[in-house]
């Protein structure tokens, strides 16, 4: 039996984390200096290193990371990071939106059983997302509305009381 290969860090992508973990809070370090320190002779065509090190540093020890456009990439600070989660929720918002509008182009009559199932838990789990952003409240009513239905129920019924509120 062949055991795989583990997953290891690249040269670059160590040495722009060492340099990272050295950064202060609201130091900037810019694109030149931080292709210098990684060997490369430009940064920002290697997204996928420096992405990687910022989540290992942010698992690690909690630091969070932003870039700074046309000049670097910056150690964020506390209330840096209250942005940071509110542009993640803004993304999870819009991707259940495109989600919800994926499963309306669906031709449910196409489907077996099994996808139909699937199918109705993407689109309770979509439905749920965009219904929080818009009314927490519905949270507790959907649980409510859950008791005994199947997720396409679940899913209509939002819906329907999402529409009574207009």
């Amino acid at each position: 039996m062949e055991m795989k290969a583990r997953f290891e860090v690249g040269a670059a992508g160590r040495l722009l984390e060492e340099r990272f973990a050295r950064m202060e809070v609201d130091e900037v370090l810019t694109y030149e200096e931080a292709s210098a320190v990684a060997c490369v002779p430009d940064v920002r065509k290697h997204r996928e290193v420096y992405r990687a090190a910022w989540e290992r540093l942010r698992k690690a020890k909690g630091m969070v990371f932003a870039c700074v456009p046309k000049v670097g990439f910056k150690r964020v600070s506390d209330a840096g990071k209250v942005s940071a989660v509110e542009d993640c929720h803004s993304r999870a918002v819009r991707q259940a939106k495109k989600g919800l509008g994926l499963v309306a182009a669906v031709d449910v009559a196409a489907l077996d059983q099994a996808q139909v199932r699937r199918l109705n838990v993407a689109g309770f789990k979509c439905q749920l997302t965009a219904a929080v952003a818009r009314h927490p409240k519905q949270i507790s009513e959907a649980a409510e509305v859950a008791r005994g239905l199947s997720p396409r129920q679940i899913v209509d019924a939002i819906t329907a009381k999402a529409k009574q509120e207009k």
